[in-house]
């Protein structure tokens, strides 16, 4: 059976929720999700913002834009 897949935003909310002092034991009840994922999503995505998200990292722009001079 694979898991449920969870979107960024899905996953910074999550992690919203973690960081304004909601028990973690309530955040895994509520959205269906073991403790283990949550700890891995705070090593992967920090303190990221919503807004940090949307926006596409320098190494993905520079590798984009090397790409498309064919330099």
């Amino acid at each position: 059976m694979k898991g449920k897949r969870y979107t960024e935003q899905q996953i910074l909310d999550i992690l919203g929720q973690v960081d304004a002092g909601q028990p973690l034991a309530e955040i895994t009840r509520l959205h269906g999700v073991a403790a283990s994922p949550i700890h891995r999503w705070k090593n992967r995505y920090g303190r990221r913002t919503k807004d940090e998200t949307k926006q596409p990292s320098s190494a993905a722009r520079g590798a984009s834009t090397t790409q498309e001079t064919g330099r």
